[in-house]
């Protein structure tokens, strides 16, 4: 895990915060589930391949978690306290001392950083979370509330987080763009949120593409593949502002590096339309 250039962050945002930091005061909208959208739980299948392929993705996920040591989790466990005190303390600098913060975590898996989120109002989804919670001890936490869902239909209402995180993930999803448009929809203006994914140089993303194209599963829990770039173009065009870009071991054990992005929802400062692009 990355300390993430907290000192350079924090200087960064003190100059952001004048004009995109509003909550002075005033009451708070209760974060509420809401229904998904008819058949918003299940992925709109573009064809059958994509379907498949997201499915299996799952399935391959549940056996990684069932089949992983004790030794691992514990390892995993001090990343995901490491990663939770440093976005607390960063959250405390940006957002204040409000201890009715309203974290968020898309992908939550058996447990990750929201899990040791020190305070304020926790909340985690995933679309294995029932599997989880009946596998895993480490998975039923008493502070978090967890819902069954994807990220592309966060089953919240708009501009409700403070703070939103999703580490590991995007390359996990069905439809990345659709997770960050419900990732700004569900922040408020001048929310945070801490993007963490794994990357590859682009000549080794075509590669992996074209294998996938062509039939073969290349990276069984990991539909999709992303490079520095692409993954900064689509969180800028969905309306984040790049706060801080940092590199990481992806502890994969490959070509990759885990692109660590800590970003500012702006989207709704200025206008932009909720689709993105």
């Amino acid at each position: 895990m990355s300390h993430w250039g907290t000192n350079r962050v924090m200087q960064q945002v003190s100059r952001l915060c004048g004009r995109l930091l509003q909550r002075k005061g005033g009451p708070r909208v209760e974060a509420q589930p809401v229904p998904a959208a008819g058949g918003a739980d299940l992925p709109s299948v573009n064809t059958a391949q994509d379907g498949r392929r997201w499915r299996f993705a799952q399935q391959m996920e549940r056996e990684f978690w069932l089949n992983l040591d004790e030794a691992e989790f514990q390892a995993q466990e001090a990343g995901y306290r490491c990663l939770a005190g440093q976005l607390a303390s960063y959250a405390r600098t940006y957002c204040g001392e409000w201890d009715d913060i309203r974290v968020l975590q898309i992908g939550c898996a058996v447990e990750d950083a929201v899990m040791y989120f020190p305070y304020g109002k926790r909340y985690a989804i995933d679309p294995l979370a029932d599997f989880y919670i009946r596998h895993f001890e480490r998975a039923r936490n008493s502070a978090v509330t967890y819902f069954t869902a994807r990220g592309e239909a966060v089953p919240f209402t708009t501009d409700v987080f403070d703070l939103v995180i999703c580490a590991n993930v995007l390359d996990h999803v069905f439809e990345p763009q659709k997770l960050l448009r419900e990732a700004s929809r569900t922040l408020r203006t001048g929310g945070l949120f801490f993007l963490s994914v794994d990357v590859y140089s682009a000549d080794i993303r075509m590669r992996r593409v074209e294998q996938e194209a062509a039939g073969e599963v290349v990276d069984p829990c990991h539909p999709h593949t992303f490079t520095h770039e692409i993954l900064q173009h689509l969180v800028e065009t969905t309306g984040f502002q790049v706060l801080a870009a940092e590199d990481s071991a992806s502890g994969k054990g490959d070509e990759s590096v885990r692109f660590e992005l800590t970003l500012l929802n702006v989207k709704k400062t200025y206008g932009r339309d909720e689709g993105g692009s």
